[in-house]
């Protein structure tokens, strides 16, 4: 390739990601309207609130940090692939990564979805860009949220898996990370077409397209693989399977 080519592909593949990180960011806004919005709910002119009010200003606004400090973290992101060069790695318990993910989006899911959180209490550590990670979960939480407008159940879940050698995948040890939800499910011509860059079963408007390419993206790179199996009326469940750290 030459080096007009590798550029022009570079900056082609950097627009595609600064499309996913401003994807990214709109979920972080929507967390952080959320919680300002519930910090400021007493109104301006109500009584200063009571010590347990005072505590839950405060988890509000411990909130609203955390996904502000998320959004500087997506900012990193982007500037790491502008400038080459590889993001940080680490050794991560992937629990506490999608216990983080749930506390972040509690404000955004609303009362009339049900979460149900099964998480492998002795979880395999795997070895990832843990940035990436807590993106990914993120988005396959609000894409199931989005999947449920009347409300239904929500399920998150984690578990140790040894598996056998398949297509695209070495046999190993692995962690799985479930999101399913009970919605209306994906019809099954569409089903292979859902980690497409910009396609997106979501109404016009309500989605880029990308939020399922970038975990795809991420996953792949991870070493690991993300699959998808829905049910006309039933509902959906996204799998992410992911290397376990060579030292866990």
């Amino acid at each position: 390739m030459t080096g007009e080519a590798e550029h022009s592909q570079r900056l082609e593949t950097l627009g595609l990601l600064a499309a996913g990180v401003v994807h990214d960011v709109n979920n972080l806004l929507t967390v952080i309207a959320n919680y300002a919005s519930l910090a400021l709910e007493p109104g301006v002119d109500a009584p200063p609130p009571d010590e347990a009010g005072w505590r839950r200003l405060l988890v509000d606004i411990e909130q609203i940090h955390r996904a502000a400090q998320r959004g500087s973290d997506l900012a990193v992101r982007l500037l790491t692939f502008a400038r080459p060069g590889s993001g940080e790695t680490a050794t991560v318990g992937v629990n506490a990564v999608v216990e983080d993910a749930l506390v972040m989006l509690r404000g955004a899911m609303g009362s009339d979805i049900a979460v149900s959180v099964v998480l492998e209490p002795a979880c395999w550590q795997v070895s990832t860009d843990p940035v990436r990670l807590g993106q990914a979960v993120v988005n396959l939480i609000v894409n199931a949220r989005d999947a449920m407008p009347e409300g239904a159940t929500l399920t998150v879940r984690t578990a140790n898996a040894v598996l056998a050698a398949e297509a695209g995948r070495p046999e190993g040890r692995y962690v799985r990370v479930e999101v399913a939800d009970s919605g209306a499910g994906i019809p099954p011509e569409l089903l292979n077409r859902v980690f497409e860059p910009f396609f997106s079963t979501k109404p016009a408007g309500a989605g880029t397209g990308l939020g399922l390419a970038m975990v795809r993206e991420y996953v792949t790179h991870a070493g690991g693989t993300v699959g998808v199996r829905s049910w006309p009326g039933e509902g959906t469940r996204f799998e992410l399977l992911l290397p376990v750290a060579s030292h866990a």
